[in-house]
């Protein structure tokens, strides 16, 4: 439900072989089997060049901007001389249902509100103006942080596979 708000695809062309591309990936992940110490881990992923496909989750920073991390699945094809990789960059399901759970959570809060008379004192137009402004304001953050981290994670891909970007995938992309 709310997941298809924070979800962007992007094509990056580069002139590596899909062994290649998936070499340097794997070098930069961890649990990769050709990690090298000198290099920086930026995710941790899953590999399957038999069906040119690969998942990969990025590596935690631990800061308060960092804790959305998106699932990049990418998709490799062989388009002339050059490689295609198709990503598609989603919340894992984990957050995606999350995020379900506390929207529904506030839209039955305000039924109940609706429902249950509350003392005079207490004005219920407070309740109905600030929560679903609250609960907005929460989804919009959600978002401008997921776009920060989206937009890194292609950057960092692209400079792996010395990739450029094609056809950015701008109705995902607005707030």
């Amino acid at each position: 439900m709310i997941g298809k708000l924070f979800e962007k695809s992007q094509t990056l062309i580069t002139s590596l072989t899909e062994k290649e591309v998936f070499k340097k990936l794997e070098n930069h992940s961890v649990g990769g089997s050709l990690n090298d110490q000198s290099l920086k881990i930026f995710f941790k992923g899953k590999f399957n060049l038999e069906h040119h496909e690969f998942r990969l989750l990025q590596v935690f920073d631990y800061g308060p901007r960092n804790q959305i991390r998106p699932e990049i699945i990418g998709f490799t094809e062989l388009t002339g001389d050059d490689l295609t990789v198709n990503l598609k960059i989603r919340l894992p399901k984990e957050l995606d249902v999350l995020l379900d759970f506390a929207a529904i959570l506030n839209i039955t809060f305000l039924i109940v509100l609706v429902l249950v008379p509350l003392p005079e004192d207490i004005p219920k137009r407070f309740f109905f103006i600030g929560l679903p402004i609250t609960m907005l304001v929460f989804y919009l953050m959600c978002k401008l942080f997921f776009n920060f981290k989206t937009s890194d994670c292609i950057t960092i891909i692209a400079r792996i596979i010395n990739a450029r970007k094609t056809n950015f995938d701008s109705v995902h992309n607005l707030i």
